[in-house]
């Protein structure tokens, strides 16, 4: 299968040609994703963790393990894979964001999730609600990740009943939504 070919691709030739063949793997992963054929992409992403070196590499695999996981309806499993990135990535915003959504998610409360959405507000430009909306280095993208934050933000204080502050959250999320190019 797909795992068979991307281990032995990754033990062939010179380090270069792993490192490339390693890529190209997490292509192939990223395509099975998007095909629904999310157990091959798993194995492919699995394959990578097992033989990869590179810690960019080992990261990318977390991260579309995580997305696959919580695509099939494996929170704890998705919630592992985000944590052992976090463990890589400690100050990335996208992997503090998805422990949190996750946490939210599969009902682990607000308190829990908070540190993760702080560090992700923060590494932002959102250290507190309301707060300044960083330029346009991020592009889309970085703009992107601040509507999640936020929209997360708002899911925890709902959680906690703070209906105030989800409110703001919200209110905040769509005015930088309609900010974005379409």
């Amino acid at each position: 299968g797909a795992s068979n070919k991307g281990r032995s691709a990754l033990r062939i030739g010179a380090p270069g040609a792993a490192t490339a063949a390693a890529w190209e793997q997490l292509r192939e992963a990223s395509q099975f994703q998007r095909a629904g054929r999310i157990e091959a992409a798993m194995d492919v992403y699995e394959g990578l963790l097992r033989h990869a070196g590179e810690q960019a590499m080992k990261a990318k695999a977390l991260s579309g393990l995580v997305d696959c996981k919580h695509e099939l309806g494996d929170l704890e499993g998705a919630l592992e894979s985000a944590q052992q990135l976090l463990r890589i990535r400690p100050d990335h915003p996208e992997a503090n964001l998805r422990v949190a959504e996750l946490l939210l998610e599969a009902g682990h409360g607000a308190d829990m999730a908070d540190p993760y959405l702080s560090r992700a507000a923060e590494a932002t430009g959102q250290g507190r609600l309301g707060g300044p909306s960083p330029g346009t280095e991020d592009g889309d993208a970085g703009r992107t990740l601040q509507i999640r934050v936020l929209c997360a933000r708002a899911e925890a204080a709902l959680a906690r009943e703070d209906y105030t502050q989800a409110l703001k959250a919200v209110a905040e999320a769509v005015r930088r939504d309609v900010a974005l190019p379409r």
